[in-house]
C-alpha cells in the first residue's frame, strides 16, 4: 500500500468531534479495538460538545502509541463501523479522506495518488 503524509484516523476522528457526537466517537472508536481512558469529569461530561473535547486528546494518544500497522487497522476499523452507525458522518469522512489521498474500497482503505484532488466518486475502479 501507498502512503500519504495525512492520517486517515485524525481525518475521521476530526469528522465524528466536529458533529460534537461523543457516542459516535466512542462506538467507532471502540468497536476498532482501541483502547482509551473513558472515564469523564462531571464537568467534562457535562454535554456532547464536552466529552468530545475531553475523549479527542486522550483517543489520539492512544492511538499515537500504537505502531503503524496498527494504527492502519484501527483507522479502517473506524471508518467501517462509521459507515454502520451513521451514513452521513461517514459520507462525509470518505470524502474528506478523498480530498487528503485516501480512499475506501470494499472496506479497505487505500492511499490514492497524491496527486489527486477529486471527490471518492470520481475515482474509478481497477
Amino acid at each position: 500500500m501507498a502512503k500519504t503524509d495525512l492520517d486517515p484516523f485524525r481525518i475521521a476522528v476530526g469528522i465524528i468531534a466536529a458533529a460534537r457526537d461523543s457516542d459516535t466517537l466512542v462506538a467507532a472508536v471502540t468497536a476498532a479495538g482501541l483502547r482509551f481512558d473513558m472515564a469523564l469529569t462531571a464537568e467534562e461530561a457535562y454535554s456532547n460538545k464536552t466529552r468530545v473535547r475531553a475523549l479527542v486528546p486522550r483517543v489520539f494518544a492512544a492511538y499515537d502509541a500504537l505502531a503503524e500497522d496498527s494504527q492502519l487497522a484501527v483507522a479502517r476499523g473506524v471508518i467501517n463501523r462509521l459507515a454502520q452507525i451513521s451514513p452521513d458522518l461517514s459520507a462525509a469522512a470518505v470524502d474528506a479522506l478523498a480530498q487528503a489521498g485516501w480512499h475506501v474500497e470494499g472496506g479497505e482503505l487505500l492511499a490514492a495518488d497524491p496527486e489527486f484532488k477529486g471527490t471518492v466518486s470520481d475515482i474509478g475502479g481497477p
